[in-house]
């Protein structure tokens, strides 16, 4: 272990000082930085499956457009701002991607550090109270699939009679208010049903559930959802197989068909699309699609770049890193009680006073586009550097990698630790494209905290009462 952190901080120090010496290189040392944190994590799979997931997203949201044109016939086609940055702006782009890989893998070394030994938390899902929350979870995962499948094919009907865009605009409002609030309930219980680590015989029909909602979403548009979805179940299958290879929750055969399948899916993606921008298919299709998507997929690096150009332009007392937090009530029933209204879609208002810095930079750079319904979408970077400079960076970074490194402790040690941290993982995952921050929004809503307080004060009083009888 100390030889490997030895070769990782020499790694590092190299790539820094070529770097300062060669900017001109600048993109094959963000890719060899990649290559070499990615490899490391892939060497040590078994702990560190969260971390690799994160760099493949890394690469699908942030480099692509950078690096494939030095090892294919792909052709640079930046985004119009893009297009028009100086030497000091690609720099600064450059130097952000790659201290943000060596600062998240130094944040996943020092969690996994001062973990403990999981395996001996294995042993104590084994109770009366794990027991009820498991077949509670499990009825309301029945329950609210249902509502969470009409609210989708709500969504699915509006995209198809409306378009895309349309969907950010004036999201649709058809359904009984009800209707929506058990169809958001349904990620909750899903991802406490597997936090109490069930057996794969009950498992795999929760995440069937989970994964046709999850392909049903394909035809609103919203590729993202599938992908983070599928990458968040094989996670879990990975994980769940390394804790338990008796259940044999991934055979060979499973694998092969995975590695397979993925490209075809990728490409699936990428057409996606096209179809979606409602583009002819058949006059604009790539030669190559599969590395079309990985290109097409990396607009958000852009938003490093612009927050610097604009750095001293944002708009005042404006903080994008804990803006998921301080929104927490928009829109919501508390929220309107107390008057705090949910800002209109994509308005000028929501450009200024939201909490998304994509959607200022996008209302700034791109206002027809904005207006439309697009965006430029968003990137934790941007966002750490827009509130702390490049401290920001760091500290979000080292967090995220900690954050990271935790996931598998967390889910063999606390139902409702291990609960939280799907949120934090598939935020995490997304947050190359998205905000910093996005899960705190979606773990902290009132009706996710009231729905999870009413669910441990019951199964408390159950376990209790058992254990008296017993």
């Amino acid at each position: 272990m100390k030889s490997s952190n030895g070769v990782f901080y020499y790694f590092f120090i190299a790539i820094f000082f070529l770097f300062a010496l060669f900017p001109q290189i600048r993109a094959i040392l963000l890719f060899m930085s990649w290559v070499f944190v990615l490899f490391d994590s892939i060497r040590n799979l078994r702990n560190k499956v969260t971390l690799c997931a994160f760099y493949l997203t890394f690469f699908t949201f942030l480099m692509g457009r950078l690096v494939l044109p030095l090892f294919s016939s792909i052709k640079p086609d930046y985004h119009e701002n893009m297009s028009s940055f100086n030497t000091e702006l690609w720099d600064f782009t450059f130097l952000i991607l790659i201290l943000s890989l060596f600062f998240i893998h130094l944040g996943y070394n020092f969690g996994e550090r001062f973990t403990r030994n999981t395996k001996q938390v294995f042993y104590h899902h084994n109770d009366i109270y794990i027991d009820v929350i498991q077949r509670l979870s499990l009825k309301f995962v029945i329950f609210t699939f249902a509502f969470k499948i009409i609210a989708t094919l709500e969504i699915v009907r509006y995209v198809f009679d409306n378009g895309y865009m349309a969907l950010y605009l004036e999201p649709p409002h058809g359904l009984p208010y009800i209707v929506y609030k058990f169809a958001d309930l349904f990620v909750l219980f899903v991802y406490l049903f597997l936090a109490t680590l069930p057996q794969k015989r009950i498992t795999k029909y929760v995440l069937l559930c989970f994964m046709v909602d999850a392909i049903l979403s394909i035809f609103t548009g919203r590729r993202g959802t599938f992908m983070f979805s599928a990458l968040l179940i094989c996670i879990y299958i990975y994980i769940r197989d390394k804790l338990n290879p008796e259940e044999k929750w991934l055979s060979k055969r499973t694998i092969r068909l995975f590695l397979l399948s993925l490209p075809f899916v990728l490409v699936g993606m990428y057409f996606i699309g096209y179809v979606r921008a409602e583009v002819d298919i058949e006059s604009n299709a790539p030669e190559n699609p599969l590395l079309s998507f990985f290109y097409s997929q990396s607009g958000s690096v852009q938003l490093i770049g612009l927050t610097k150009q604009s750095i001293s332009t944002l708009p005042d007392n404006q903080y994008y890193l804990p803006g998921p937090v301080l929104h927490v009530f928009d829109g919501t029933t508390i929220g309107n009680l107390f008057g705090i209204k949910e800002l209109a879609p994509q308005s000028t208002e929501l450009a200024m006073k939201g909490d998304n810095l994509g959607d200022y930079l996008t209302y700034k750079y791109n206002s027809s586009r904005y207006f439309s319904g697009g965006g430029y979408g968003g990137c934790y970077l941007a966002e750490a550097y827009a509130d702390l400079g490049y401290l920001g960076v760091v500290v979000v970074s080292l967090l995220f990698g900690w954050l990271l490194s935790k996931f598998r402790y967390w889910l063999l040690s606390n139902v409702w630790l291990s609960t939280l941290s799907f949120y934090i993982l598939v935020g995490i995952l997304h947050s190359p494209r998205g905000q910093a921050f996005s899960f705190l929004k979606e773990m902290l809503t009132p009706t996710v905290l009231i729905v999870a307080f009413i669910i441990h004060t019951y199964s408390s009083n159950i376990s209790k009462k058992r254990k008296i009888v017993s």
